[in-house]
């Protein structure tokens, strides 16, 4: 089959705006949805999901996730992920943090506060632990106690029950220490998230992926090497791919971009929308 053309790229590319019944369809087709706090002009998971399911409005995944087939989690960035995809990154080892250095036995008082809790707001938290502040991933400064409740989500001890106006609430995560105890196969965990990508951004530049891959170590800290080994052995011999105006583009073999219907209408989407997040595939493609 001759190489795909940049019209038939571009064409496959809008597949990810396939229109969802419900949100949580959205979530199984996607299996990641980046997530952002800015509001302006409206948070990315907002943005990407009403472009993709009749009748969304802002703050629907918020209002509906105690209820869907969903968890807070990091892949390549923070976001929304199934409990499926969530399962290719847990168990997951985290170094010694920040806030545990400087504050040492913060992290078991946090344990023992969640023991027999459903849910606690950082807040609450905060006032019974106190502790003060230190600096956050942005540079900024948080409470000691919400960067601990960070801390043990990242390390699946926890996870997000839900939001209140924005703020994350935080809970017991049984499914995950489950997966602590009988973990996938790491292979599987490998492969399984470097196929994720593939299909969500595809087609795109093989050093787009490349580049994915090496996000995902937020995801899978701990397997960074064995993780960029799983993407050699996607691109050399599971996904399909060819030169384009001579740049190398994969896509998954069951999803040839020759196939793809030509795109009709206009759409509007975020910066972090799967159509738009590849700086180097838009600009090849759209210029």
């Amino acid at each position: 089959m001759s190489a795909p053309t940049p019209a038939a790229l571009r064409a496959a590319a809008w597949r990810t705006l396939e229109k969802a019944r419900t949100v949580q369809a959205a979530l199984d087709r996607l299996g990641f949805v980046q997530a952002d706090p800015i509001r302006s002009p409206a948070r990315a998971q907002d943005l990407t999901l009403m472009a993709r399911v009749p009748g969304y409005r802002a703050g629907d995944l918020e209002r509906l996730y105690p209820g869907l087939d969903a968890e807070e989690d990091m892949l390549p960035n923070y976001g929304f992920v199934t409990r499926r995809v969530q399962a290719l990154l847990h168990p997951r080892e985290v170094g010694v943090t920040r806030t545990e250095q400087e504050h040492p036995e913060l992290l078991d008082e946090v344990r023992a506060l969640l023991a027999g809790r459903e849910e606690v707001h950082p807040r609450e938290v905060a006032a019974l632990l106190g502790r003060g502040r230190v600096v956050n991933a942005w540079g900024g400064q948080s409470s000691a106690s919400t960067r601990a409740l960070d801390t043990l989500h990242r390390r699946g001890e926890v996870r997000v029950t839900r939001r209140v106006s924005g703020v994350r609430l935080y809970g017991p995560a049984p499914h995950l220490a489950a997966l602590r105890a009988s973990p996938l196969p790491e292979e599987e965990r490998l492969r399984g998230a470097v196929h994720l990508l593939a299909a969500l951004y595809a087609p795109l530049p093989e050093a787009s992926l490349g580049y994915l891959v090496s996000l995902s170590h937020l995801g899978l800290p701990h397997l960074r090497g064995e993780l960029r080994a799983a993407f050699r052995q996607a691109v050399r011999g599971e996904l399909a791919g060819a030169v384009v105006e001579g740049m190398r583009y994969v896509w998954p073999a069951e999803s040839a971009p020759q196939d793809a219907p030509a795109p009709r209408g206009v759409r509007i989407v975020g910066p972090f929308d799967p159509l738009a997040w590849d700086r180097r595939r838009f600009a090849h493609l759209h210029g």
